[in-house]
């Protein structure tokens, strides 16, 4: 048992880039690391979803806009927390309608990423079994946000 730990210590550390996690099962360690990068994010968040009502999500994202950190959300479904977030200052709301968006994707900074294949919704995350990857990955990130950058130039403001 102690020879397979250490081999899976091994291969996490050589390969420490990469967290899976299954909801409901590892919501503690998804959202741990979730908020622990939220704090040392310094200048935008960006989260891409087909609908975002993830209220303790919320609470640390409200934290981080009041630090002066940009948040970008782009969405077709702007019910629920993008309402509630668009109030604060350094928060940009924006509705893609030209596809549906079937994925998550939340991206701070140029150091950490996470995607799901579905919506980030705290119920239907506890119902199912729900697989979330988060990367440290720079390379990864920086072409995730290049493709961000298009989608965003064929999105529009909420409330414009």
């Amino acid at each position: 048992m102690i020879k397979l730990i250490a081999l899976l210590l091994t291969f996490s550390v050589a390969n420490a880039q990469s967290n899976f996690y299954v909801l409901p099962k590892d919501t503690s360690h998804f959202e741990h690391s979730l908020n622990s990068h939220l704090k040392n994010t310094r200048e935008e968040i960006i989260i891409l979803t087909p609908s975002l009502n993830y209220p303790s999500l919320k609470a640390k994202l409200i934290q981080s806009v009041s630090k002066g950190v940009n948040l970008t959300i782009i969405t077709h479904n702007p019910a629920y927390d993008p309402l509630a977030l668009i109030a604060y200052e350094n928060v940009e709301l924006l509705l893609h309608s030209e596809k549906s968006l079937n994925d998550t994707t939340i991206i701070m900074d140029t150091a950490f990423m996470c995607h799901h294949q579905g919506a980030l919704d705290a119920e239907q995350l506890s119902d199912n079994n729900e697989k979330i990857v988060c990367h440290e990955d720079a390379l990864a990130i920086a072409k995730i946000r290049k493709a961000i950058i298009l989608l965003r130039s064929h999105s529009k403001r909420y409330l414009e």
